[in-house]
Formats: structure tokens, C-alpha cells, sequence
């Protein structure tokens, strides 16, 4: 079974900015000074891409399924000084991620390997020449391998801490807690036993973990896909209209951007659910889930539809309601 999930840069990206083409997700800056667009972009690009696994608000116990950002930042910068190193490294270690290339060695024997990822190349170019010229948030019990405190490198951040947040990033923001929240439970459960009693989690707890925050929050949150495996997450026609349009972008490799349908009174916030290859141990092709794994979906799903999945496709969308 799997030993650990170590994710370094997650998929199901939320977004708030405009949808973009692959070669503009923001090519690494030679001016001096960054403009204020690209910076809260690649900002937003780490914290849902990363903060899945590589939170800084996460405890440092069993809870944690990776190193905080800030543990990425100065491993890297260690043996990888100047920012071209530096991005260079960290984009061929996300796209061919092996034991010999990997920078974290105590944070792999920790947590595990991560699985290849699918992030276009310029994505992950990004967030490292963030990661390398921004002071990023650091938990207070970090410190360096040699026990001594890091002092972080890096400008500080430009943006404005008290700039309003638009509805559509509270919504981003409510469906990237809820999924940090049922990643970790899951990626625990895969980590303590397996694959099957990860399952058993999700049949068992993803809805009332995900009823608990949203009656916290005074929201609606849903997953809904039109190939659902539990009957209550079948989405209706407009959202599978939604659902392929999202997976339209992806195989054009834009960025998503939050779409919003107002519905009667109540508006309702969209964003894609994408697959990477811990998904595909329940979601994949039936001829690679493991029988016991897939006899169980058998007997608690009869009606199952959520298979037959390949890495980086539209799985479904979560559904925001305020």
C-alpha cells in the first residue's frame, strides 16, 4: 500500500483571475520591479496549487501530509542560489519527481514520493520564481535543518492586506478550506490504511464534513459531477453543461477562472474538481483499480458512474452557494 502522499504542488487549482491561455500564465519577470497583476497572480497560482499538502496554518503533527512552502523555499535555496537554478530545479523535480532527485529527503521518508504531476511547464515556472523572490508565510515552529531559525529571503509581498475580496474569491477561498480539509482526512486515511479504508472514509464522512463547514460558514458547498458516484452529488443540466466546458478548457490548458449562475435569489459559484493519480485509485480505469477496491465501490455504489478517469480531467465541479 501506499507509504504516503507527498503532493508537492496539488491539482484542483481555484482560481479568481481571468482565464488565460498556457503561455500566459505569467512567464518569469526580468524587470526589476514585478507588476502588481503577475504578483497576485503567481500568489494565488502556490496558495491553491500548494497549500493543499504545503499549508503554513497546518499543525506540525499527523495532520500535516507536507512540508510548509517556506521548507520548499529554503531546501531549495540551499543548494540552488540564483532564481535560474532555482526554478529550473524545482520544475524538473514537479515533472519527473524521483527518490535521487528529490531535495526534501527526510520530508520523503516522512510523508512519501510525490506522484508525477501535469502542471504546464509555465505554471510551475511561476510559482517558483515567486516562492524565490517572495517572502512567503512561514509556521512559527519551522526551522532549519541545522536547528537554527530560517531567516527567509525574499521582497515582501506588494499587494495590499486589506484589499476587498470579490464574492467570487470567498467562494474560491470556501471550496479550497473544504477541499484542504477532505485532502487531508483522505490522504490520512490512504497513509494509515490504505487504499480501502480510504473508501470507507469517503462513503462514510466526505458529506458531513463537508454539511459540518458549510453550516459553519452559512453556505452551501457541493461536489456534483455528471458521472457521480454517490446518487446525492449528480449534477442537473446546467452543471454538466458547466462540467464540459470547464474540461474544454482543460484540454486547451487554460486557466479556470470561478464561474457564477444566479439561480432564483441565491448566486452559486462553480470551479473544477481535477483528477491526479491518488484520485485514479478509486476513479481510474477499472483494469487498474485494485479488485478489492473495486468490489467494495461495487457493494456501497451500485449505481456508480465515477470511473474510468485519467489523469488532469474534470472529475466534477464544487458548488458554492451564498
Amino acid at each position: 500500500m501506499i507509504k504516503g502522499i507527498f503532493l508537492f504542488f496539488v491539482a484542483f487549482v481555484l482560481f479568481s483571475c481571468q482565464s488565460k491561455q498556457k503561455e500566459s500564465f505569467g512567464t518569469v519577470p526580468s524587470n526589476k520591479v514585478d507588476s502588481l497583476e503577475w504578483v497576485q497572480q503567481a500568489q494565488k497560482s502556490m496558495e491553491t496549487n500548494c497549500y493543499l499538502c504545503h499549508s503554513p496554518n497546518t499543525p506540525e503533527n499527523e495532520d500535516r501530509v507536507g512540508p510548509p512552502m517556506i521548507a520548499i523555499k529554503a531546501h531549495y535555496l540551499e543548494q540552488f542560489p540564483t532564481k535560474k537554478l532555482f526554478v529550473a530545479a524545482m520544475v524538473d523535480f514537479v515533472q519527473h519527481p524521483t527518490n535521487e532527485q528529490a531535495i526534501l529527503k527526510e520530508s520523503v521518508t516522512k510523508y512519501g514520493l510525490m506522484p508525477r504531476q501535469q502542471f504546464p511547464e509555465e505554471l510551475v515556472e511561476q510559482i517558483a520564481a515567486y516562492l524565490y523572490d517572495y517572502q512567503v508565510e512561514s509556521p512559527n515552529w519551522f526551522t532549519f535543518p541545522t536547528g537554527k531559525t530560517y531567516q527567509q529571503t525574499g521582497k515582501n509581498n506588494p499587494l495590499s492586506p486589506t484589499k476587498e475580496v470579490s464574492p467570487e474569491e470567498k467562494a474560491l477561498n470556501f471550496a479550497l478550506a473544504t477541499k484542504q480539509e477532505l485532502g487531508k482526512n483522505l490522504m490520512g486515511a490512504i497513509q494509515s490504511k490504505g487504499t480501502l479504508h480510504a473508501l470507507e472514509f469517503c462513503h462514510e464522512k466526505a458529506l458531513p464534513i463537508t454539511d459540518s463547514l458549510a453550516k459553519l460558514n452559512r453556505i452551501s458547498i457541493q461536489r456534483v459531477s455528471d458521472k457521480n458516484r454517490n446518487p446525492r452529488n449528480k449534477a442537473n443540466a446546467i452543471e454538466t453543461v458547466l462540467i464540459a466546458d470547464f474540461q474544454k478548457q482543460n484540454n486547451n490548458q487554460k486557466e479556470h477562472q470561478v464561474v457564477k449562475q444566479t439561480i432564483g435569489n441565491q448566486n452559486f459559484y462553480y470551479y473544477p474538481i481535477i483528477t491526479n493519480s491518488m484520485c485514479l485509485q478509486c476513479h481510474g480505469n477499472k483494469s487498474k483499480i485494485s479488485p478489492e477496491v473495486l468490489k467494495k465501490i461495487q457493494i456501497i455504489y451500485p449505481n456508480d458512474l465515477a470511473v474510468g478517469y485519467q489523469e488532469n480531467q474534470v472529475r466534477g465541479i464544487w458548488k458554492i452557494g451564498f
